[in-house]
């Protein structure tokens, strides 16, 4: 769900902050694609 209200689209770039195990940075990256970008920060 979070993903879905992130806006996140094709070709974008996003920023997961504490991103904790990866998962929604890894769920983002396929929302995303190959032409988009996606940043963590792990604390």
């Amino acid at each position: 769900m979070a993903v879905s209200w992130s806006g996140a689209k094709m070709g974008g770039c996003v920023l997961d902050l504490c991103c904790g195990s990866g998962d929604l940075a890894f769920l983002l990256a396929e929302k995303v694609g190959n032409n988009g970008k996606v940043c963590s920060l792990l604390q």
